[in-house]
């Protein structure tokens, strides 16, 4: 005979996504088998059943991420904020005011603030806004590259990763 759950909540639970959660877990946990047996760990999540720091990555990767995703990179020349926040630009998890706007804060305005000219996006921050188009040149010039206009963010990642630096 199937065991029946009796939940005993110290509180209430709320409207909205919380109320619909109980059930799920219902669910979730209906054909969940106890077997009198002494207990062990088993990592399920790949097929030789040991636990691994890279299987825990591996799933994390494959069942949380998004499939456009891309692999971090991580490069040890830079500082380490700096690849945090390449890492954050990826993800499009940088506070511009349209991302801001989207995730529910409201601010007076979603037009760019460096050139009134434009929602203030990551591409158009990054790409777009003539702020940043001369910001890209003289990099491009410091480092002796030659760096196409109007990239998004991974096409110009993809584009410096490709070039050769000049050895000084």
């Amino acid at each position: 005979m199937p065991a029946v759950f009796m939940w005993n909540w110290r509180r209430d639970v709320r409207s909205g996504m919380e109320q619909s959660q109980p059930p799920q877990i219902c669910d979730s946990i209906m054909n969940v088998t106890i077997v009198n047996t002494p207990d062990k760990w088993i990592w399920d999540c790949n097929q030789d059943k040991d636990f691994t720091v890279k299987g825990v990555r591996n799933h994390i990767d494959n069942t949380w991420l998004p499939r456009h995703y891309r692999a971090t990179r991580w490069n040890k020349i830079v500082l380490r904020k700096v690849n945090i926040f390449i890492w954050r630009v990826l993800k499009d998890r940088i506070p511009t005011r349209f991302n801001l706007w989207f995730r529910g804060i409201h601010n007076n305005s979603r037009v760019c603030s460096c050139c009134n000219n434009g929602i203030e996006t990551l591409h158009h921050l990054f790409a777009h806004c003539p702020m940043a188009m001369k910001v890209w040149s003289k990099i491009a010039r410091w480092l002796g590259l030659n760096i196409p206009h109007n990239l998004d963010m991974i096409e110009l990642l993809d584009h410096v990763d490709s070039e050769t630096f000049p050895k000084n």
